[in-house]
């Protein structure tokens, strides 16, 4: 006999063992499987994801960046939600700016953690200019993004303390051995 059929008969004789381990697997899953498939760090709240919950807010303020010879001001707000139970950090940053009103900057990135990797991923899309892929990591309890930029390379520094969100973006054109300023934020959560 072929090993299907065996397998189909002895399903079809038995059919009070694949209710059983359906109630039982039904069981398991609306009592401890989601506990149980987390690791011991997610289940301790340890996971890298963790130690970027503290953005989860809305958050206005002021900023600057440097275009050239010009430094322009704005006005902004950060909407940051957690998602998918912790997952994703989702951001939406609108900058308008101070004289006009106009808005000169929408993006909006998503933080998620990379296993594999073991490093952050931080996906941002720009109204008008595109897309980028980014890594991310901790660094002295602030967090770091950036990546190549054109003929250098980028990275923005945020530091959260309480209720006050602060990030600079700074560029360097030799390997990472100095870093200029370009971009300054200030924020505070709103209630």
């Amino acid at each position: 006999m072929h090993p299907t059929t065996t397998t189909h008969a002895a399903r079809v004789r038995h059919p009070l063992g694949a209710i059983l381990g359906a109630w039982v697997a039904a069981l398991l899953l609306t009592t401890g499987a989601p506990a149980l498939a987390q690791t011991s760090e997610e289940a301790a709240g340890t996971h890298p994801m963790a130690a970027v919950t503290d953005m989860v807010g809305t958050w206005t303020g002021e900023g600057w960046i440097q275009r050239g010879p010009d430094r322009y001001t704005f006005v902004s707000r950060e909407t940051v939600e957690s998602r998918l139970e912790g997952e994703a950090i989702l951001i939406e940053g609108r900058h308008h700016d101070a004289a006009s009103g106009q808005v000169t900057h929408h993006a909006l990135a998503m933080i998620t953690w990379n296993d594999e990797d073991e490093r952050y991923r931080f996906r941002s899309y720009v109204a008008g200019r595109g897309d980028g892929d980014f890594e991310g990591r901790i660094e002295d309890g602030i967090f770091v993004w950036g990546g190549p930029m054109g003929p250098g390379e980028m990275r923005y520094e945020i530091t959260i303390e309480g209720d006050r969100w602060s990030e600079v973006g700074s560029f360097s054109q030799d390997g990472g051995e100095t870093w200029t300023p370009f971009f300054g934020m200030e924020l505070e959560r709103s209630p």
